[in-house]
C-alpha cells in the first residue's frame, strides 16, 4: 500500500504524525491573525466606507448582528436579519 504524501511530508521535517493537527491549526490561526490585520490595513488606508457587519453571540447562546457604519462612525446591534436588511435601505435610500 501506498504511504500519504502527507505522512512522507510530516516524516521529512520531522514531526510526528498524532502531533500535526495542532501544529496545523496553530499555523491557521496565525494565518487568519496575518490575513484579519492585512485586510483592516489595507480597508483602512484605502479609506473603505463599506458598514462591517458581524454575526455575534451573547453568553445565553442568542445571536445577534453587530454593525459598525465608517461614515458616521456609529455603532449598533440588530437582533435580526430582517433588521439589518431595513438598516442598509434605509442607508442606501436616495
Amino acid at each position: 500500500m501506498a504511504r500519504s504524501p502527507r505522512l512522507d511530508y510530516y516524516t521529512l521535517e520531522g514531526f510526528d504524525p498524532s502531533e500535526a493537527p495542532a501544529q496545523v491549526k496553530g499555523l491557521a490561526v496565525l494565518r487568519r491573525g496575518w490575513s484579519a490585520f492585512w485586510t483592516g490595513l489595507l480597508d483602512n488606508m484605502a479609506g473603505t466606507r463599506e458598514p462591517v457587519i458581524k454575526l455575534c453571540r451573547d453568553r445565553q447562546g442568542h445571536s445577534y448582528y453587530l454593525i459598525y457604519d465608517p461614515t458616521t462612525e456609529q455603532r449598533m446591534t440588530c437582533d435580526s436579519r430582517a433588521e439589518v436588511l431595513a438598516w442598509i435601505e434605509q442607508r442606501y435610500r436616495v
